[in-house]
């Protein structure tokens, strides 16, 4: 696995992928096992704010400008992860390191997640992502550890389940991408996210779930529907905070053994009807 793999999705958002560190700062991706197209014809939906679309693929495509994806997988969930063109979500970030407890350096940046596009196929429902980071404070502008690193990414809609892929989308490696949800989140899912645990494990044992239905308050306003998602690791766990027509209000991760880590707190968002 790549460093950059490990630097990865919590989900949009979701998110909460963890600190995957073991190769660049020494975090174990080890998970804690918790008991439990071919030919493709593609449409288009673009923020009108974003640049024009560059996907590559080795077939013909037939891409018509839309306003809104015309093709919903069955049981899809969009109505819980909302993947419009132009949504976004802004959040505030603080991320703490040292060597020891007694040298910790705090800095705060601003998350930005934007979606610039999204495409429809036979089979999946796909939207590219932007994230972007801008530091605002504190002891240091590089190192930057989150949820997610600054550049593109895509979630990936098969039936319930929310894949995603890092940079460049590829429709032949879904089923073996990082599987950052499944849905519905009331029903208590219960799954590996990397594909590698998925392969190795039990497949009725998993190192992520939720908790709830609960009823936050939130920097954004009282909010309903949510879950706590928590996402086990020997390193430590992360958890996000997720509520059903937004997305992540809130992640958090804590090493175990070494001081660092990092929390965001959702400040705004627009979501698109």
């Amino acid at each position: 696995m790549k460093c950059s793999d490990l630097l990865r999705p919590f989900y949009p958002l979701t998110f909460l992928t963890p600190l995957f560190l073991s190769a660049c700062v020494g975090v174990t991706s080890t998970p804690a096992i918790l008991a439990a197209p071919t030919n493709v014809a593609w449409t288009r939906a673009v923020s009108t704010e974003s640049p024009s679309p560059n996907l590559q693929l080795a077939t013909t495509l037939t891409i018509p400008p839309l306003t809104t994806p015309t093709f919903v997988p069955p049981t899809s969930p969009l109505s819980e992860l909302p993947l419009n063109a132009g949504n976004y979500w802004v959040y505030s970030s603080q991320v703490y390191g040292g060597s020891v407890p007694t040298d910790v350096i705090t800095s705060t940046y601003r998350i930005t997640d934007t979606i610039l596009e999204t495409y429809t196929s036979q089979h999946y429902f796909a939207a590219k992502l932007h994230r972007d980071l801008q530091f605002i404070s504190g002891g240091s502008s590089d190192g930057f550890i989150g949820s997610l690193q600054p550049g593109d990414y895509w979630y990936i809609v098969s039936d319930t389940s929310v894949y995603q892929q890092i940079h460049e989308l590829d429709l032949s490696q879904v089923e073996s991408s990082w599987l950052e949800y499944v849905f519905p989140l009331s029903g208590k899912p219960c799954w590996f996210p990397n594909p590698d645990d998925r392969k190795q494990f039990d497949p009725h044992a998993c190192n992520r779930g939720p908790d709830g239905p609960l009823v936050l308050d939130t920097s954004v306003g009282k909010l309903e529907d949510c879950y706590e998602i928590l996402t086990i690791y020997l390193s430590g766990g992360t958890l996000a905070w997720f509520c059903s027509g937004i997305g992540v209000v809130r992640a958090k991760y804590d090493h175990h053994g070494s001081p660092f880590g990092y929390e965001e707190v959702l400040v705004d968002f627009s979501i698109q009807n």
